[in-house]
């Protein structure tokens, strides 16, 4: 149960949005049985949040109604939606701090949307109409598009990957993935002599990994200039470790 309350939930929502704009679907979703005991907030390592919560305060996994409806319940298509592109909601997540606690409590993120770019971008590779530079640069700015709505939302996207074991083999399933596809870009950039021979593959796209989602938590905490600034800065160091002597970008 617990896996629909987590505020990470990762799907591929993008069935989700495709059916929304089809059908209406509607329902109730309630709760047989006893919930588990909610846990207790410690407040101790910040005295502020604590003085703002007087009294004991708990998770709220299982928000329970008289009638057994069960709050803050994620649903989303899991079949049906394969092969699918879909545009990015055109309304932005505003994820809000009251007293110390995120609202709303559960949030979906399209996991799948990321990976289909990085998919899209090795096949841009493949055919050869782009470089690889151009190729790697769009990657990192569109991967970004999503967790740079505000710094607020980069930072519970970055927090709930530890939110627990189910959520972290989820994602660090789609981050091999996703490195996978990228040494692929890499493989295709050194055939063409963009990229340093003598460098692997695999350690390169980890590094890019590593550069997007540093660059992303940083900017997070700050949140000026706008997070392309950032990424900007961040791709011209990566690619001049990477580029071979003749593709050296300034």
């Amino acid at each position: 149960m617990r896996k629909s309350i987590l505020i990470f939930a990762v799907a591929a929502l993008a069935g989700w949005f495709q059916a929304a704009r089809a059908a209406d679907v509607t329902g109730k979703v309630t709760l047989k049985g006893t919930p588990p005991a909610e846990k207790t907030i410690d407040f101790s390592a910040n005295t502020d949040c604590g003085n703002l919560h007087p009294t004991v305060t708990t998770t709220r996994w299982y928000l329970v109604g008289k009638d057994n409806g069960l709050k803050d319940v994620f649903v989303y298509i899991s079949k049906g939606c394969e092969g699918k592109t879909y545009p990015i909601p055109a309304e932005p997540v505003v994820l809000d701090q009251v007293k110390c606690a995120y609202q709303p409590y559960v949030l979906g993120v399209m996991a799948e949307i990321q990976l289909s770019k990085v998919r899209e971008a090795a096949l841009l590779a493949v055919k050869g109409k782009h470089t690889i530079h151009s190729v790697l640069h769009r990657l990192v700015l569109r991967l970004a598009e999503e967790p740079g709505r505000s710094p607020s939302l980069a930072r519970a996207m970055t927090s709930s990957f530890l939110a627990s074991e189910p959520v972290r083999v989820i994602i660090d399933r789609n981050m091999r993935e996703g490195r996978k596809a990228i040494a692929e870009i890499v493989a295709a950039g050194q055939e063409r002599g963009e990229i340093d021979r003598r460098l692997k593959k695999k350690k390169i796209a980890i590094q890019l990994q590593q550069m997007l989602m540093g660059t992303v938590l940083l900017w997070s905490l700050h949140g000026e200039p706008e997070l392309k600034a950032w990424l900007e800065d961040s791709f011209q160091h990566f690619w001049r470790a990477i580029a071979s002597g003749r593709e050296q970008k300034p």
